[in-house]
């Protein structure tokens, strides 16, 4: 579950030195398990680089 903090809060705590991450941790880890499963893809089919050496 990602901690989004409002912008009420957000420029407050910006004022006193706190630098609070604004990306949305779910989605960025949705697209990295995505990325995964697409180069395991690739690197599994007819083309990938140990059937091209061998």
């Amino acid at each position: 579950m990602a901690m989004m903090l409002p912008d009420e809060l957000a420029w407050p705590l910006e004022m006193f030195g706190f630098d609070w991450p604004t990306a949305n941790e779910e989605h960025i880890q949705d697209q990295s398990h995505t990325a995964y499963e697409n180069g395991a893809v690739l690197l599994s089919g007819p083309l990938s680089a140990n059937g091209a050496v061998e």
